[in-house]
């Protein structure tokens, strides 16, 4: 009956404490609403119940047991005899490992490095071997993971290869899990699936598969291995090798191996990057071999947000050609080719008719030139067929223009004929988007380009167009290009890489900022914001608009306001003028503010109000970066000039002129602040500009120092003071570092008055217990140890959280000190009653022996119990199994409780007089959880009710955030919030210097999004109306979206949402060739693998 009882107070116990964190869709239940004391009486009556009602939950479950499921049901299975069924025509077939490949062994290292595994896979082997012939390109891969967590067992047991049948063939050799000295062979009962790959885009379409094994029965620490080879190259590189594979990775891995065995006649050039390594050369009759064995190399260094260009680690690469001009001559024989193709489209219209018809309004060339721009960019819808050759060979110019769709290079060459037909010269240029400002350090390969582009000469000057860019205006001299670094013109005279030109000024904002406040205190006020954008900004603004639409930028722009200056509504609509024959667009907001002033709740004394003004274009560039030095990029170039202006009401204000000019060679900011007394205007002007593209890792710490000087000058802060007697205000500037309203202080000031009245409380509630305590004390009870009924010590251990076992050993301990051991300390001993436990138990065992009295468990029974109380104790604080480790507790104690009542008798005056239930008992009950548990929430032990700070959580929360991988080894949250109750290890939400990560309990498993700022396609924020409920955040990147529940206490979550929104805006800038760039039509062919690139 008793276990009865005990096992369903658990169950109970468990899913009160424990249980709202494991539904997903719980979330948006607020911490803050749901206090302690609640839960705990919530668990105090229904425990209660189970002592009255035990059949409530008998009927409930025997409702359930009534219903029914069609027995006639059966559950849908992926292929589990796939060898067996035809996927020949994919190009899909099981066979042995092939003779020519070199064997591998799979060894372990003596420690595995479980403090940098991510995710819990280990990578034990990493072997990519090539035989290249005259005619063929076999690739051979081989990979062995382990699984190190539950976590690990998802992607071991997946095992996921993608290869294009239009070239590729696939030979799947083995699939085998290595399960200590057992090896067992998966290769023909693992289920199979093969199915269209996902691509990047929407919108190209290629002819990519995805072959999909699940293996089952993988186990923690399995190791799962398998291989296989691809046959064939795509057949527009015409058989030219070439390939780049990474050596030092983010994770770690034991063992890599890469090969080549060279069967061509002509030589074979590869070149290593930051490695002392080298190859062994062999040479064979027929072929050359090539071999490098890397093992356990050391981690590559934590990139962040450094440019892809950037490629600080170890990585080789593989070329057959020699130079740049065989790929020129390479590249424009496939243009050529396409341009003279017979159309497969009946015509509609002739490629010289357009261009005479697009052309026939204008006058001037260049005026002709943009016509032609235009029309491709803005009427030919990209869209991209890249099956086989079509992922370099471009469609017929007369094609594309008869379906009004095509990929980068097929618009390129519509725009290159169409351009021919008013004799402008034009070509086709092939440019690589992430490598580009490097790729002159590369080896001429064919496969090295992902993107096209088009170079057009008017009067002398050279213009790069890119024809899939979108609302560029109809200015030829401010079409903005990103920064491609090296290009090559596809035209049969090219030599060489080319280097962009500087690229003049195209980034430039212009805003102003009038916030009227002329009506003074307890009034509303008005906001109207004018911001122009020019050449790559307005583009921007364009593509905003188009996908966002007016209605949703308005509500965007109006939150983000209203995070700044609190309540606020639109006065006149969101409107934009777009000048596009200057490329110029221009914003304007009209807001009504209800309360700019807000009163100072920690001022000394009532009547002081204050009212921050901040700018909004400049703040997310001066936000300095943290982490170590690395390589970054800016916005470049990129100028903002703007003014934020104030009118202020007619009593006397008192301000001081300040200027403010920081130059360097990163960028140049100045800051004016002025003020007319003729007509009560605060001026404060700003100017920025950006010096450079690059900050190289020497020079990170003293751009970082740069921007810390004038940061905090990206607001301007008033404050206005309402006295009786005085008719006086006064001004300061807000020196923040995130451009917030709020001036927080340490959270044990804002603490501390709750804490005064708590005390207070607690402190009535001490005393009463205590001289409880000390009167029972006084009565003495003859008694052999400390006796308690049963019931007595699991219920006050379950509803203590485990406090009261620290009393009984106490008790325990006083009775050993006043019988013969007068120099111990019962209360150390007590408080440290993991490692004493076993002491206790000797003790107690002695005694019992020496009274002849009792039986009692043997000591290496004891030793037994104590080594699994500390080993569970221990464990905790890896794993966060609290609840594990109070039933641990209560079972291991429990022999002893038994004991001591058994040696006590059952009659015993002492046993009835401590099982008693007594009101210290129930303070106890009521008070030590609630403010353990409070005071743990203080020191961040346990999640706090509100967002804190990244510095502010402990170690080990920071370290399973990590080893989830959603933070970089050196990086810390900068602002981060838990939802649950108990754990920060079962619910988190946080922003970091790279994006923002989520990650929550859903049934038993850990799940977890992340989304890079560069990524973020959207936000969408709710702000609820009291406290009592979460802030809500959606994030859209991609095609998905992640949910951020952020608590609303002090207006921390706008504090957040504002870094989130300048985060995000700093990226876009930073990166806005990638953001506006919907291309990567071009399809390198490289493998990737688990491992292999």
């Amino acid at each position: 009956m008793l276990i009865g009882i005990i096992i369903k107070g658990s169950f109970m116990a468990s899913w009160c404490v424990l249980g709202h964190s494991k539904v997903r869709n719980l979330r948006y239940v607020s911490f803050n609403s749901i206090n302690f004391y609640l839960r705990f009486v919530a668990l105090f009556f229904l425990t209660c119940a189970l002592f009255t009602g035990p059949n409530a939950i008998a009927s409930t479950h025997s409702t359930t047991a009534s219903s029914s499921v069609n027995s006639s049901l059966s559950r849908q299975q992926l292929d589990q005899n796939w060898t067996n069924s035809d996927y020949r025509d994919y190009g899909l077939t099981q066979a042995p490992q092939p003779s020519w490949v070199k064997p591998n062994t799979i060894d372990q290292p003596q420690t595995r490095p479980d403090h940098q595994i991510t995710n819990g896979v280990y990578y034990l082997l990493v072997d990519n071997q090539y035989k290249v012939t005259d005619n063929q390109t076999r690739v051979f891969n081989h990979f062995a993971t382990q699984a190190t967590n539950s976590k690990g067992l998802e992607a071991t047991s997946q095992i996921d290869i993608e290869y294009d049948p239009f070239y590729e063939k696939l030979e799947l050799h083995q699939i085998r899990i290595h399960r200590g000295n057992q090896v067992i062979d998966k290769t023909r009962t693992s289920q199979f699936t093969l199915t269209k790959a996902d691509t990047d885009s929407d919108l190209i379409y290629d002819g990519t598969m995805r072959a999909l094994w699940v293996v089952d029965d993988v186990r923690r620490d399995d190791i799962v291995e398998y291989s296989y080879s691809l046959i064939g190259q795509n057949p527009v590189y015409q058989n030219q090798f070439s390939r780049t594979r990474t050596l030092q990775w983010n994770v770690p891995v034991h063992k890599q191996s890469i090969r080549v065995q060279w069967h061509k006649s002509e030589p074979l050039s590869y070149r290593l990057h930051n490695s002392a390594d080298e190859f062994i050369v062999s040479q064979h009759s027929d072929y050359i071999d090539y071999q490098l064995t890397v093992s356990q190399q050391s981690l590559a260094p934590d990139l962040n947000d450094s440019p892809q260009w950037y490629k600080p680690f170890a990585w080789v690469e593989f070329a057959q050609t020699s130079n740049w001009e065989q790929i020129g001559k390479w590249a424009a024989a496939l243009f050529e080719q396409a341009a003279n193709a017979k159309p497969t489209e009946p015509l509609q219209t002739s490629i010289a008719s357009t261009a005479e018809k697009l052309t026939a309004p204008y006058s001037k060339t260049q005026d002709k030139v943009m016509a032609l721009i235009d029309f491709v960019q803005q009427d030919i819808r990209y869209l991209g067929i890249e099956m086989g050759v079509n992922s370099h060979l471009p469609a017929s110019p007369a094609d594309t223009l008869t379906r009004r769709y095509g990929d980068c290079k097929d618009k390129s060459l519509l725009l290159v004929e169409l351009l021919k037909q008013i004799n402008v010269k034009a070509s086709p240029v092939l440019v690589n988007t992430t490598i580009g400002p490097k790729l002159d350090t590369y080896l001429p390969a064919a496969n090295l380009f992902d993107h096209a582009i088009v170079n057009i000469q008017v009067n002398g000057v050279d213009y790069w167009v890119d024809a899939t860019r979108q609302n560029q205006g109809k200015d030829l001299t401010s079409l903005y290009l990103p920064d491609y670094g090296h290009v090559l013109v596809a035209d049969k005279h090219t030599q060489a890489l080319t280097k962009l030109p500087a690229a003049p000024e195209r980034q430039r904002i212009v805003f102003k900022e009038v916030y009227d406040l002329s009506k003074g205190l307890g009034k509303t006020g008005e906001l109207t914001v004018e911001t122009k954008y020019f050449g790559a900004q307005a583009e921007r603004i364009r593509n905003q608009l188009q996908r966002k639409g007016l209605n949703k930028l308005a509500s965007q722009y109006q939150d983000y306001y209203q995070g700044l200056v609190g309540e606020l509504e639109e006065s006149q609509p969101l409107s934009f003028v777009d000048d596009d024959k200057t490329n110029q667009i221009t914003a304007t907001e009209h807001y009504r503010i209800s309360q700019p002033w807000v009163e100072d709740e920690a001022a000394e004394e009532p009547g002081e109000f204050y009212f921050y003004a901040y700018e909004n274009q400049i703040t997310s560039y001066l936000t300095p970066p943290k982490g170590e030095p690395r390589l970054m990029t800016q916005a470049y170039p990129l100028s903002i000039k703007g003014e934020l202006i104030v009118n202020l009401d007619d009593r006397n204000w008192s301000f001081e002129d300040e200027t403010i000019d920081e130059q360097n060679e990163f960028f140049d900011f100045n800051y004016q602040v002025s003020f007319q007394d003729s007509n009560n205007q605060l001026r404060i002007e700003y100017q920025y500009k950006h010096n450079t593209d690059v900050i190289n890792p020497e020079k990170f710490d003293q751009w970082v120092s740069a921007l810390k000087r004038v940061d905090k000058y990206a607001s301007y802060g008033l404050v206005s003071y309402e006295r009786s007697s005085s008719d006086t205000a006064a001004a300061q500037t807000a020196a923040t570092d995130t451009g917030s309203s709020e001036q927080s202080l340490p959270w044990w000031v804002e603490d501390l008055q709750m804490w005064i009245l708590a005390g207070m409380l607690a402190l009535l509630l001490f005393v009463y217990a205590l001289v409880s305590l000390i009167i029972d004390e006084e009565v003495e009870h003859e008694s052999v140890f400390y006796p308690v009924s049963i019931s007595k010590f699991v219920l006050l251990t379950i509803l203590t959280l485990g406090i009261y076992p620290y009393y009984w050993h106490y008790k325990n301990w006083q009775y050993i000190k006043k019988q013969d051991s007068p120099t111990i300390m019962p209360f150390f001993r007590a408080f440290f009653g993991t490692l004493w436990f076993y002491p206790l138990f000797a003790q107690i065992n002695k005694r019992t022996q020496e009274s002849k009295s009792h039986k009692f468990i043997p000591l290496w029974l004891g030793a037994i119990l104590a080594l699994l109380l500390i080993t569970v104790t221990v464990a905790d604080r890896y794993f966060d199994e609290s609840t594990i480790v109070l039933w641990v507790t209560i079972a291991v104690t429990l022999p002893l409780v038994i004991h001591i009542n058994g040696i006590n008798g059952a009659n015993s005056s002492a046993l009835k007089a401590n099982s008693r239930w007594r009101p210290r008992n129930y303070i106890m009950v009521l008070m030590l959880p609630l403010f353990a548990m409070l005071l743990a929430m203080d020191i961040k032990l346990l999640p706090s009710d509100k967002i804190v700070s990244g510095e502010d959580l402990w170690g080990h929360d920071i370290e399973f955030i990590r080893d989830n991988g959603l933070l970089a080894e050196d990086q810390k949250p900068i602002y981060f919030y838990s939802n649950d109750f108990l754990s920060n290890r079962n619910d988190g939400n946080g922003i970091t210097e790279t994006g923002v990560f989520s990650y929550w309990v859903e049934e038993d498993e850990l799940r977890s999004e992340q989304a890079k700022f560069a990524e973020i396609t959207d936000v969408e924020v709710y702000y609820p109306e009291s406290n009592d409920e979460n802030t809500e955040v959606t994030v859209y990147y991609g095609d998905k979206f992640l949910l951020l529940y952020l608590s609303s206490i002090d207006k921390l979550d706008k504090k957040f949402v504002e870094l989130l929104e300048q985060r995000w805006q700093q990226a876009n800038a930073q990166e806005l060739s990638d953001q506006l760039d919907s291309d990567s039509q071009f399809k390198v062919n490289v493998i990737t693998q688990q491992g292999s690139e």
